[in-house]
């Protein structure tokens, strides 16, 4: 139900559309159909110090975790609010948090944007 293909690890990956039908929720598309039915999602890649290393456009990991955590707390009110989701929303929080940590200590190492540990 919550299918997830990886195209290419670390890179691509598509996730089928959904719909909601007399049954419930279900899934309109795979890759062994073709991609009309799916999302592409693609990640950024590369490094500004060093051309040598493959770039690809894409989203970053925070904007999808913040997309999430959006759309959760949109629908987690009235009568549909649970703790179920709230505990799923806080947790998306703590990751944002890790990643915001993560990147301000790259930036003070002065390795934000490569690929340098």
């Amino acid at each position: 139900m919550h299918t997830v293909q990886e195209k290419y690890p670390g890179r691509a990956y598509y996730l089928p559309l959904h719909t909601v039908t007399e049954n419930g929720l279900e899934e309109i598309g795979s890759l062994n159909e073709g991609y009309p039915q799916m999302v592409p999602i693609f990640f950024v890649k590369g490094a500004k110090d060093d051309e040598g290393i493959p770039r690809q456009d894409g989203l970053t990991t925070e904007q999808l975790l913040k997309t999430a955590r959006m759309f959760l707390e949109a629908v987690n009110t009235e009568h549909l609010s649970n703790p179920y989701t709230l505990s799923a929303i806080e947790h998306i929080q703590e990751a944002e948090k890790m990643l915001k940590a993560r990147a301000e200590d790259r930036a003070k190492r002065g390795v934000q944007g490569t690929y340098k540990k």
